[in-house]
C-alpha cells in the first residue's frame, strides 16, 4: 500500500508498506529525478516480539576514485591456484 510521504533526512520520500506471509516490509523511495531507496524496514510477524531490521541508505551519485582502486595486489607469499577444466560426459 502507499503509506504517503515522509522525510528521510532532507529528502522527500514515497513510503510503501507490504505484507508477505509472516513478513512485513516498508520502503521509502526518494521522489523526483533520482528515485533511490532511502530506508527499509523488515518486520518478522512470526515472532511475538515483532523484531525489526532497519536500514538507512545514503547514495553518492558522483563518486570520485581512480582506476587504481580496482587493481589487485596479492599479499607477499601468495601463490596462483591452477584451475583445470571441468570433466564433462
Amino acid at each position: 500500500m502507499n503509506a504517503g510521504q515522509d522525510l528521510i533526512g532532507k529528502d522527500l520520500c514515497d513510503h510503501y508498506a507490504f505484507r508477505q506471509g509472516k513478513v512485513d516490509w516498508q520502503i521509502w523511495i526518494t521522489t523526483g529525478d533520482a528515485p533511490l531507496p532511502r530506508k527499509l524496514v523488515i518486520t518478522n510477524r512470526s515472532d511475538e516480539a515483532r523484531p525489526q531490521s532497519v536500514s538507512y541508505m545514503a547514495w553518492n551519485l558522483k563518486p570520485t576514485f581512480t582506476d587504481a582502486i580496482f587493481k589487485f595486489t596479492p599479499p607477499r607469499g601468495a601463490q596462483a591456484i591452477g584451475i583445470r577444466p571441468l570433466n564433462t560426459k
